[in-house]
């Protein structure tokens, strides 16, 4: 619930008792205060109040029974205002024995400033790279965008990776990207596969999309932004490079006339047994 309260209104949640001006029945003899009576009378605009009602509070003390705050159903991003009515009354139970006696309301101004969360998305999904030897370094860039309302009242996005599976790599974070957006902030984030051995790799990435807070405490959220950790699917072949090897015996053509034709025939064989994913010579 939003909490705050405006200089020199009444603290949320206190009732104070009738000052001297306000206690216009007392003990004729003794002149001896009454005690307060306090309960809400109601509320406006975005305002919400709870609890009470407080009785028979004597001077000097003070009661947190009541508690005013905005009302996060309907708050709104930007400001959210709103006013509770205290009603207040001098009590004579315990010192003069009077009826109670109604005196001036008091009104408690309310506000806070509410907040888009911010909610991320990130894209393509699913990846499937290019074909690529052993050892190879190709990857995916990912479009990470925060799809909050843009404005001044919206958070930034901070983008993560959680745990991979299977033969899938992930790198990069992204920080501070505005509502709205998918290219500010700093930061970069990308998905491949292992290259260090041939087959069809494959495996997923965990992206972690929680939001940035970066208002102060007191300032709260309209509504509960979801920490997403959308799951992307990662594929893609690595292929074996070629090794030939000329497995002949040394070439000896014996004597030979000038401009006389002569040949043999060699036998090449790749050095690497055959696997899914190896290339040919």
């Amino acid at each position: 619930m939003f909490r705050s309260t405006e200089p020199g209104q009444l603290p949320p949640g206190r009732c104070a008792e009738p000052d001297d001006r306000d206690q216009q029945h007392q003990h004729r003899a003794g002149r001896l205060p009454g005690r307060a009576r306090c309960q809400i009378g109601g509320t406006s605009g975005s305002a919400t109040a709870t609890g009470g009602p407080i009785t028979n509070l004597a001077q000097g003390s003070s009661s947190n029974a009541i508690s005013v705050g905005i009302n996060n159903a309907t708050a709104v991003a930007g400001a959210n205002n709103g006013t509770v009515t205290l009603n207040l009354a001098s009590n004579g139970t315990g010192t003069s024995g009077l009826a109670p006696l109604a005196l001036a309301p008091q009104a408690v101004n309310v506000s806070a400033s509410g907040f888009n969360a911010a909610t991320g998305s990130a894209t393509p999904s699913p990846v499937v790279l290019a074909n690529q030897r052993v050892g190879g370094t190709g990857s995916q860039l990912l479009s990470v965008a925060n799809t909050a309302a843009a404005g001044a009242f919206s958070e930034d996005l901070n983008a993560s990776f959680g745990t991979n599976t299977g033969n899938a790599t992930s790198s990069g974070t992204i920080s501070g990207r505005l509502a709205g957006t998918n290219n500010t902030g700093s930061g970069s984030m990308s998905v491949g596969v292992d290259t260090s051995a041939a087959g069809a790799r494959s495996g997923t990435v965990t992206v972690k999309l929680p939001d940035r807070r970066r208002r102060r405490r007191r300032q709260q959220r309209t509504g509960h932004g979801q920490r997403r950790q959308p799951v992307i699917n990662v594929s893609g072949n690595v292929y074996q490079v070629a090794a030939g090897q000329i497995i002949s015996a040394p070439l000896n053509f014996g004597t030979v006339q000038v401009g006389q034709a002569v040949s043999q025939n060699l036998v090449i064989a790749t050095s690497r047994a055959a696997r899914p994913g190896s290339s040919r010579t």
